[in-house]
């Protein structure tokens, strides 16, 4: 089991014995500090982030209470709704055992639950699959991958720039509506969608209408053809009066939108339960009942819950 606390000056004398060879360090650090790693550089960034009022130094503690894992919290954008972690790192003689993918989990989760963002994003070399794989195995998807961005002796390093976002699906138990047989209420926060709301909304002839809000980037060629049988129409909507909280014990969503016959869609939900929930992470394949999809995409859930 693994704890999370703010960092304390004490805990660099366990990550300076981390660090095995210089071509690890510099995976985790991009040059950011000097192999080896000193008491004198960590005393350094913990002074730069003590003082930084978007970023939190994080250590992670096993069940005796002992560092073995740490990373850094920043960027915290609040316009933007969306933080950064780096410098993710575990103690290198428990690495395998799943002590970095619960860090990272119990990082998102404080993230979404605690600072109320609707996005996190990091970054991984393309040569640390370890790390790569763990990030996606949590849901992470790829944004963007840069190419031999980074020099490292005669090598090149690519980077996959990952993140990971919010979404809700509302299925109507009962037919109650004539067109409509569920909706999906969706953050997207991206160089090419800009940020907002958009709604999927499932139609009760298999096909999927999409509504993207006012403010993101409209591109009327964007492919859905591995939802249901595919796309029926992408328009744009004001999606107003958005809420899109979920926390321990009480869910809040609600949004309105026009929809294709002018209707006007009010969704309101407010769930408290005080029983505990409990979150599974949910792996679902997307488009294997579509007569010709584009792909076959297996999507990763994390914190899946129903309410």
């Amino acid at each position: 089991m693994i704890r999370l606390r703010p960092y304390k000056k004490s805990d660099a004398e366990y990550i300076m014995k981390w660090f095995t060879d210089k071509k690890a360090f510099t995976q985790w650090c991009s040059d950011k500090f000097t192999y080896p790693l000193t008491k004198e550089q960590l005393e350094y960034y913990y002074h730069k982030y003590e003082k930084d009022e978007n970023a939190w130094i994080i250590s992670a503690l096993n069940e005796e209470g002992i560092p073995v894992g740490h990373f850094l919290m920043r960027l915290a954008d609040y316009k933007k709704e969306s933080i950064h972690l780096g410098f993710i790192i575990v103690d290198s003689k428990i690495r395998g055992k799943g002590y970095g993918k619960e860090m990272v989990s119990l990082a998102v989760k404080y993230a979404f639950d605690i600072l109320k963002v609707k996005r996190v994003t990091l970054g991984v070399f393309d040569n640390n699959p370890a790390a790569h794989n763990c990030y996606k195995s949590l849901g992470f998807i790829e944004e963007k991958y840069n190419e031999n961005t980074f020099i490292y002796g005669n090598e090149k390093w690519g980077i996959y720039n990952m993140a990971i976002e919010k979404l809700i699906l509302i299925i109507f138990e009962k037919k109650l509506d004539s067109i409509y047989k569920a909706l999906e209420l969706q953050y997207l926060n991206g160089d090419n969608e800009g940020k907002g709301f958009r709604v999927l909304a499932y139609r009760n002839d298999g096909y999927t209408d999409m509504f993207d809000d006012l403010s993101l980037n409209f591109n009327p060629n964007e492919k859905c053809d591995v939802v249901e049988k595919g796309l029926n129409k992408h328009v744009k909507r004001n999606v107003e009066d958005t809420v899109f909280e979920v926390t321990d014990g009480c869910v809040e969503v609600s949004f309105d939108l026009e929809d294709l016959e002018k209707r006007k869609i009010h969704v309101y939900i407010k769930e408290q339960n005080r029983k505990k929930s409990i979150t599974m992470n949910l792996l679902a394949p997307i488009g294997h009942y579509r007569e010709a999809p584009s792909s076959l995409p297996v999507f990763f859930l994390y914190d899946f819950d129903f309410i």
